[in-house]
């Protein structure tokens, strides 16, 4: 994407160089998930291109089933790792502490199995169990070169990450099947208070000879996480018990947990296992062993709201439990990765550190020494402080301001590093590493600095020289550095400092043009600036029609927040757009922070967008059509409500009707596993739905925010795409649809089978987008014949 800072270059007629981004182009693109650093070579993950799937169960995994492994030899190509069936999918599930062998995942018809890759000579030893991928420690804990431990499921169950794609069609085919047979009663009953039930699943913990393939149960639960201590002799384990029912009236969020999670802690020359507080609930994602010791490190409650809750301790040599005092200051418990729970701490070398925060005040790190008062360690630095960088027996290190800042365990800064850019490795692959992992910061920093034009990775004292386009991917112990050059669509990896390349991907988009991003910048009516990015075809001349792709809270910076043409977005992609002749406006919308009234002012600011965008003189704001999807689909909707100002209207996957929304039930859920309330009822009491009580509290509230009970006001031409098995309840367009049918209003409903919250089949991706383009050019004309 080309980023303009000026409405004269905008307006510079560009010769056509290359050809438009079209869906065909999206349809075959490769990918790389996790990319390894080990001594006999690099381990690459790579997704074939998309269309190439077997089948397309496993929705927003789909990039498993695509998977084989690679491996890059010393001065050679990628090549397989070993022999790899078609129409299945591999990827990396660890290496050992040697990096001699790699555990490793096969997805094959609906089947997972778990196998041992020895490197050198590469061969692979599939073992006879079925794995689970829990969310927090998605791979295996090593305890040597020759052992593992993995958490194995029933029988030969999918693990619930991706079994959830298909579940719904499953469920509903069986019971249907028993429904036409007679002969069994297609029943699924549910309790609640007194008739609360609770289904425990028999999962194990296994430990596993690499080399024999031989696996040892060491325990069995309803296995959610696990964390191996820093000497390898004690595995922690969190597993599910019984279901949970909100206290009180207090509205919930989408991260509720609806199962309590118990500790165990297995101590494996033994093989005996404790409970360390059989009355405690675990926050997820914070299981920290200090480094010295066999000390634990979580945080749990026994009742109520995670607020109430404490840091505790556990010392598995002595099986102690203690209680740390934060003083005033709480521990922070934010909301991230969507749902998931974050408390940020950790060890300084003995000292236990966490992110808190006292009544009033900012959040500080704090350093927790025995007998001694909570220290705040950060108190002094001018912004709040952010995320570790990394974390020591020596001191912490953090940016602040683009400077590293490494400060010791009194609280003094003792080093300066200026021009950081980023922290970290760049992950390909965020579910192999799971929210603890990414959350976590390492003993040793990883700092990407920019000077001028230069790039420079520092890591201890060792520099590593970046491409202006390069993103560091993977770091061997043996100093061997990958990175990925992004410098085009088709993406390169090779070793750092070299131009040999390991290997590439989407050579098919090398001659692909991409859109001109300009930033526009205007006020709201309560006197804010706010950013919008309108994207142009490139070397567009003259007005041309606009699509807003409106997402209520968004709020833009520096950088367009259109999708690379080399990563998958089957909806609202505003590269497709461009690449057909439009236009395509990304709007700033703030929104307060306060739950209210979020329907009321979105037509008006998305109009307010519009008009900025218009008075740049680029785009016709008398042919603008909108387009949303999911939360952008309500603001879609509310703005059909409360304008007549866009000649055309498309709501995909959209919430229409808060009140009869609330209570609805995700159709891939498996409520075995628990009730699960962020789609029915946290997404709107204190979720994007913005309510901020139940809906009997205020039914008023609900109803004066759903686009539903506007219908009467909404005259533009109206397109709902809707999945038949998205968490958000396919009755929301069909509820739509129905009221603008009896209005006789011009309105056109599509539903796709089997398809969720965006749709995954290559078929109905061009279906999708055959319809919307139809849709545009029928109410803006073609915008590929602009004058």
């Amino acid at each position: 994407m080309r980023f303009l800072t000026g409405l004269v270059l905008a307006l510079v007629a560009m010769p056509a160089l290359a050809r438009p981004y079209t869906v065909d182009d999206m349809l075959r693109l490769e990918g790389y998930g996790q990319v390894l650093a080990a001594p006999g070579g690099v381990i690459i993950t790579r997704q074939a291109r998309y269309d190439s799937a077997s089948d397309y169960r496993y929705d927003s995994h789909m990039d498993r089933q695509l998977s084989k492994l690679l491996v890059a030899a010393p001065g050679r190509r990628a090549e397989p790792l070993f022999a790899q069936a078609a129409d299945a999918g591999y990827w990396a599930a660890g290496l050992s502490p040697g990096g001699r062998r790699l555990a490793v995942f096969r997805l094959k018809a609906g089947r997972l199995s778990s196998g041992v890759v020895d490197i050198d000579r590469r061969e692979v030893r599939w073992l006879d169990y079925a794995p689970d991928i829990p969310v927090q420690a998605p791979g295996v804990l090593w305890t040597s070169d020759a052992q593992f431990l993995q958490v194995a499921m029933p029988g030969a169950q999918l693990p619930a990450s991706l079994d959830f794609g298909g579940l719904a069609q499953r469920l509903a085919r069986a019971g249907w099947a028993m429904a036409e047979a007679g002969r069994a009663a297609s029943v699924d009953v549910r309790g609640s208070g007194r008739f609360l039930t609770h289904v425990i699943a028999a999962k194990t913990l296994r430990r596993v000879d690499a080399a024999t393939g031989r696996a040892d149960v060491l325990m069995t639960a309803d296995i959610a996480d696990v964390a191996l201590s820093a000497d390898r002799r004690h595995v922690a384990v969190v597993h599910f018990g019984e279901s949970l029912q909100p206290e009180g009236d207090a509205p919930i969020d989408p991260a509720f947990q609806v199962r309590r999670r118990r500790l165990a802690v297995v101590d494996l020359e033994t093989g005996a296992v404790s409970a360390p507080c059989p009355s405690c609930d675990v926050l997820p994602n914070l299981l920290a062993w200090s480094a010295p010791d066999t000390r634990l490190l979580f945080y749990a409650r026994t009742r109520g709201d995670w607020s109430g809750g404490r840091l505790r301790v556990y010392d598995a040599r002595t099986q102690r439990l203690g209680t740390l005092d934060t003083g005033t200051a709480a521990p922070v418990i934010a909301r991230e990765f969507g749902s998931s729970l974050v408390l940020r701490a950790g060890w300084m070398g003995a000292v236990p550190l966490v992110l808190a925060k006292p009544p009033g005040g900012r959040a500080d790190w704090y350093a927790l020494a025995p007998g001694r008062a909570p220290k705040n360690l950060t108190h002094a630095l001018a912004p709040p402080p952010g995320p570790l960088a990394a974390l020591s027996a020596h001191g912490l290190q953090l940016v602040a301001n683009g400077t590293l800042l490494a400060i010791d365990k009194n609280g003094r800064v003792h080093a300066r590093l200026e021009g950081v850019e980023a922290t970290g490795l760049t992950p390909l692959d965020i579910y192999s590493l799971g929210p603890r992992r990414l959350t976590t910061p390492p003993e040793r920093a990883i700092v990407t600095v920019r000077r001028g034009d230069a790039r420079v990775v520092h890591v201890g004292d060792r520099r590593i020289p970046l491409g202006r386009d390069d993103a560091l991917v993977a770091l061997g112990s043996d100093g061997t550095a990958i990175v990925l050059d992004r410098s085009a669509a088709a993406e390169t990896l090779r070793r750092a400092g070299t131009r040999a390349t390991i290997d590439r991907i989407n050579a098919h988009l090398a001659d692909v043009d991409t859109a001109d991003a300009i930033p526009i910048d205007s006020v709201t009516r309560a006197g804010a600036r706010v950013r919008h990015w309108l994207l142009r075809p490139n070397g567009a001349r003259g007005k041309m029609p606009v699509v807003v792709i409106p997402y209520p809270g968004a709020t833009f910076g520096d950088a367009p927040p259109t999708p690379a043409i080399n990563r998958l977005q089957p909806v609202v992609n505003g590269e497709l757009l461009a690449g057909r002749g439009y236009g395509v406006l990304y709007p700033g919308l703030p929104l307060a922070e306060t739950p209210g009234e979020p329907m009321q002012a979105l037509a008006a600011e998305i109009v307010a967008a519009l008009d900025a965008a218009g008075g740049t003189g680029l785009v016709d704001t008398d042919r603008a059509a909108l387009w949303g999807h999911s939360y952008g689909g309500y603001a879609a909707l509310a703005a059909a409500a409360g304008t007549a100002r866009f000649q055309a209207i498309i709501a995909s996957a959209a919430i229409s009707d808060l009140a009869g929304g609330y209570g609805s039930m995700d159709p891939r859920t498996d409520l075995d596993r628990g009730m699960m309330l962020t789609p029915g009822a946290g997404w709107f009491e204190a979720g994007q739905g913005r309510m901020g009580v139940p809906l009997w509290e205020n039914p008023e509230r609900y109803i004066r925010n759903s686009p539903l009970y506007a219908a009467p006001r909404m005259t533009t031409p109206l397109l709902l795409i809707h999945g038949d098995v998205d968490f958000v309840p396919v009755a929301h367009a069909e509820r739509m649809f129905t009221a603008l049918y009896r209005l006789g209003r011009d309105a056109v409903l599509v539903r796709y089978r089997g398809e969720a919250h965006a749709p995954t089949s290559p078929a109905n991706i061009r279906d999708q987008w055959t319809r919307v383009f139809d849709w545009l050019e029928r109410h803006l004309g073609d915008a590929r014949n602009q004058p």
